[in-house]
């Protein structure tokens, strides 16, 4: 789903002013959290007391009332084997002195005290004028130490404490310094779940509430992040022997970056590496299914690194579905760092729908068009163009959109998506509220008009059979809202996540402003670049050879040296292109594939025989197009 432009060497000479720069990363991940907006008790393990989930002051809560003197509650969460990590909360006090919490609690019982049945643990008691750090062994307590701060009834105080091996720090609302710093050197307790506690003593009643509870892990130092792995989007990968064989291909060292995609792709991969990253292009056999390429994905990134190191993933169009499906069912963190989809359709593409149900390649989006389109008369020789997509290129069906697009011509009514045969049997994506602790995000582009619905009329009898099961298109319907193929609502997972600038599909990529945005992203220092204008091709000139190696010169004296059999010109212009073919077999293919401005798609196939050089001129016409311009 990539639109592709043209884009100057000097134009990428001046975009970024590269600085040398460190590429770090603290890991961490969420252990747990609570803000009590949903009833989640049952990840609480009550001790003692009627703990209750309540609404005050504006918000749920967790705490109780006591109105009995010398009292004790207790309830806690987490795991008995967490180590190093952040616990977080806000407090409530409304009335009484006797508001604590304990942490690295141990399923093992304390012999410290004969009136409350307390477990092996830290603990943190906060009075209205000081704070008290308390640690309890199996056989004693002992005051750590105290400090004196003001704790003021009916105010939120938000606590953040810091557990780092023999090391503990508690931290006050937004302030750096904290207001505990204690080295435990006795024999530090260094595992145990977290727990909440309200109590009384000679004053009562006591009334506290706990919200936003949050535990975050303190992970050991991670190897710096030196590598991105790019995932380009649909056709834009090529492989020569698949294509040939119209057979599928899941070895990634087979596919390379189509010539048609070059424009769009080599700009933001030059970029990346002249940056300092690693670049690691990963392309892929796009016309399989989204968890075929994501299961090749994860072997591809488990190949390029070593046991503990991350990467980053940038990934465009469905590159970025295959990249979430990656993060979402096999690594979960593991070995992503950050992941950015950019202008990848989240909720589906509508120009999905003619492809799927009716064999129909539409404008929308460039590429898409020449990859598919050459497929197809190819390899769909003896099918409808609709079987042959369902055969050849079932990766469409990962594409149809998740929300209503298709409008009753007659009613006006929009159709239900669930209710329609042609149905998207992989979206939505699932994804945890912190991503496994994975820095996640979309770039989405805006202000080009975007496919948002099809005006459909019901099946005519030449359709019954066959094609357009929810519909025949008849009218397309048009939103400014979106990067001129996918959607801005489909293209961004949420707004916290998300980037929208102006720009078309490919500009998201290869832009200067989406280039920015990208590095920004990843945290690469860069200059003010500004914004810059896309062009959009209007035409191309593909040809293939196979098995052949290539050379096409066009009427300027311009000579390009194939890439895997193919060599394409984007905005071609009239003349003659000459070609020099070097037979790698006695039978060889030649395909010309004219994509027009009008639309139209002139393609022809010839077949040569023999091992000797063949010297060839296309005679292109854009005035006067023919399908066979191939002069001998």
């Amino acid at each position: 789903m990539d639109k592709i432009f043209s884009t100057s060497k000097l134009f990428i000479s001046v975009i970024i002013l590269f600085l040398s720069f460190t590429k770090t990363v603290t890991a961490q991940s969420i252990l747990f959290q609570d803000n009590f907006e949903q009833d989640s008790g049952l990840q609480w393990n009550i001790v003692s007391g009627n703990w209750a989930r309540q609404y005050v002051q504006n918000s749920y809560r967790y705490g109780m009332i006591l109105n009995t003197g010398s009292t004790i509650t207790e309830s806690q969460a987490g795991s008995f084997n967490w180590t190093n990590y952040e616990f977080s909360f806000d407090m409530l006090p409304v009335s009484g002195a006797d508001r604590n919490v304990f942490f690295r609690v141990n399923n093992q019982k304390s012999t410290c005290c004969s009136w409350y049945d307390y477990s092996v643990s830290y603990g943190l008691h906060m009075y209205p004028n000081h704070l008290w750090l308390e640690k309890r062994t199996a056989t004693g307590g002992s005051e750590l130490i105290s400090t004196s701060i003001t704790l003021s009834d009916n105010e939120v105080t938000h606590f953040r404490i810091r557990l780092e091996d023999n090391h503990i720090q508690v931290f006050l609302n937004n302030e750096t310094i904290p207001a505990v710093n204690y080295f435990d050197n006795e024999n530090a307790i260094l595992t145990g779940r977290i727990a909440l506690s309200v109590g009384t003593g000679a004053s009562y009643p006591t009334e506290v509430w706990f919200d936003n509870v949050k535990v975050i892990s303190i992970d050991p130092p991670q190897p710096p992040v030196s590598k991105v792995v790019f995932v380009p989007g649909f056709g834009a990968s090529w492989n020569a022997d698949a294509f040939a064989s119209c057979s599928f291909d899941n070895d990634p060292t087979r596919w390379s970056l189509a010539s048609y995609a070059e424009d769009v792709y080599n700009p933001i991969l030059t970029t990346l590496s002249e940056s300092n990253w690693q670049v690691i292009p990963f392309y892929y056999d796009w016309r399989q299914q989204i968890p075929s390429n994501s299961n090749t994905l994860s072997d591809k990134i488990n190949s390029s690194t070593v046991s503990d190191e991350k990467v980053n993933i940038v990934s465009h169009s469905m590159g970025g579905l295959v990249a979430s499906d990656y993060l979402a069912n096999h690594d979960q963190g593991t070995k992503t760092n950050s992941l950015l989809a950019v202008g990848s359709p989240l909720k589906g593409a509508v120009q999905a729908y003619p492809a799927w149900a009716g064999g129909d390649i539409w404008e929308d989006n460039f590429i898409s068009k020449v990859a598919t389109t050459l497929y197809l008369k190819h390899c769909g020789l003896l099918l409808s163009n609709r079987e042959a997509i369902h055969q050849f290129v079932p990766s469409v069906q990962n594409l149809l959109p998740t929300f209503d697009y298709l409008r009753d011509s007659k009613t006006g009514i929009l159709k239900s998506t669930p209710s329609l045969l042609s149905q998207n049997r992989w979206l939505p994506l699932i994804f945890v509220n912190d991503f496994w602790g994975v820095k996640f995000g979309t770039l989405t582009g805006n202000g080009q008009d975007t496919l948002s619905e099809i005006l459909t009329k019901g099946k005519t009898k030449k359709d019954l059979l066959a094609n357009w099961s929810d519909g025949k298109p008849q009218e397309k319907i048009y939103s400014n809202e979106g990067d001129g193929t996918v959607l801005l609502e489909s293209s961004k997972f949420d707004d916290e996540h998300n980037t929208t600038i102006a720009q078309t599909h490919s500009g998201l990529v290869n832009s200067a402003d989406g280039m920015a945005e990208i590095l920004k992203f990843l945290e690469t220092p860069l200059s003010d670049i500004g914004s810059s204008a896309s062009a959009d091709p209007q035409s191309a000139l593909v040809i293939i050879s196979y098995p052949s190696n290539l050379l096409v010169t066009d009427q300027d004296g311009n000579t390009k040296k194939d890439k895997d059999g193919m060599v394409a010109f984007t905005n071609p212009k009239s003349g003659s292109y000459k070609l020099k073919l070097l037979p790698k077999s006695n039978n060889s293919l030649l395909i010309v594939a004219q994509f027009l401005p009008n639309g139209d798609v002139k393609y022809k196939e010839y077949n040569f025989k023999g091992f000797g050089p063949k010297f060839k001129t296309l005679k292109f016409d854009l005035q006067n197009p023919q399908e066979d311009i191939l002069i001998p």
